[in-house]
């Protein structure tokens, strides 16, 4: 989905959330704005399942994508299915868990060089071995992944042999 990337839940556009609602009176849609560690804006908007009228809504909310995709603006549609499935879930809330952790300088370089010398990827395994210097490489992996530093696959379970590869923050 967003691949771990280091993201900032900002305050939705009041008149996109009057449109989102308006669409959907019962409530049920949720509208979140996000800004992620690129400086790109994404709309998201998770549809549930049970959703009254949820085909004529999902509709009119392609023809609100298709409008602000013209101006600029991302919107992106996710079942609640989605967003709820786990290993995806439980390992998002980890990763998440330690976005207010700031990664060492020294620890980044340790992953940006292991992963450098490995052809970009490598398992979870290896990169706590790498880090076992550092006070908790766990922590400092966990603290890597939530600043955009590596990614990891959210779709498989998070182990020892999950695979990680350089993210778009490795450099910074």
């Amino acid at each position: 989905m967003l691949q771990a990337l280091p993201l900032t839940v900002k305050p939705d556009d009041p008149t996109l959330r009057a449109r989102v609602a308006a669409l959907a009176p019962s409530g049920g849609l949720v509208l979140r704005r996000l800004r992620l560690a690129d400086g790109r804006v994404i709309h998201l908007i998770a549809v549930p399942a049970r959703l009254p009228e949820r085909e004529r809504v999902i509709v009119e909310l392609r023809r609100l994508q298709r409008r602000l995709w013209r101006s600029g603006a991302l919107l992106r549609l996710v079942g609640e299915a989605v967003v709820d499935r786990e290993p995806r879930l439980g390992t998002a809330r980890l990763i998440a868990a330690h976005a207010g952790r700031v990664p060492s300088r020294r620890s980044r370089e340790i992953l940006r060089q292991g992963l450098g010398e490995r052809g970009g990827s490598a398992t979870v395994g290896e990169a706590l071995g790498w880090l076992e210097g550092e006070r908790d490489g766990f922590e400092a992996l966990l603290a890597l992944l939530a600043h955009g530093a590596a990614r990891l696959d959210l779709d498989r379970p998070f182990g020892a042999a999950s695979r990680l590869s350089l993210g778009p923050l490795a450099g910074l």
